[in-house]
């Protein structure tokens, strides 16, 4: 019987512990990484693990993202959103990403850059990709006059 309520309760845990991954993701503890990749996900997925440092959600149908997409994500540091269909970037919407340090918007269609889009906690951010990104050539400007004001 005891045996029985150990085996119960290992595979409650180790059932806990894939359960902490997103469906249509792959996820690695040991290497803190997620990886959505090419999965037509039209939206970052619900349920990254609070353990990820590097994630990557990459080739999907995404077109907005806003602060409410990342929270509790406070250990990212490497935030690959390439090749989507990213055409708006909300105000603050990295701001909850307090170690973030790599950013890749590249091969998206941003139109609309809200302001503060890219203030991060600590000033933390050091690498921004937007290669191939910027459909809106005001967006630019915008994106400019926003670096411009940062320390």
């Amino acid at each position: 019987m005891r045996v029985l309520a150990q085996r119960l309760v290992f595979c409650a845990l180790l059932g806990s512990l894939y359960a902490s991954c997103p469906p249509r993701c792959e996820c690695s503890e040991a290497a803190h990484t997620v990886k959505c990749v090419s999965r037509e996900l039209r939206a970052v997925p619900a349920g990254i693990p609070g353990y990820t440092r590097n994630l990557f959600i990459t080739g999907n149908h995404i077109s907005r993202i806003g602060p409410e997409c990342f929270k509790g994500l406070d250990n990212v540091t490497t935030l690959s959103l390439s090749n989507n269909r990213i055409s708006e970037v909300d105000s603050n919407t990295f701001s909850g990403l307090r170690s973030l340090r790599s950013l890749d918007l590249s091969n998206n269609q941003l139109a609309i850059i809200h302001p503060e889009a890219f203030m991060v906690q600590n000033h933390s951010l050091l690498d921004l990709n937007l290669s191939r990104a910027l459909y809106n050539h005001s967006s630019v400007m915008d994106l400019a006059t926003l670096c411009a004001g940062a320390p």
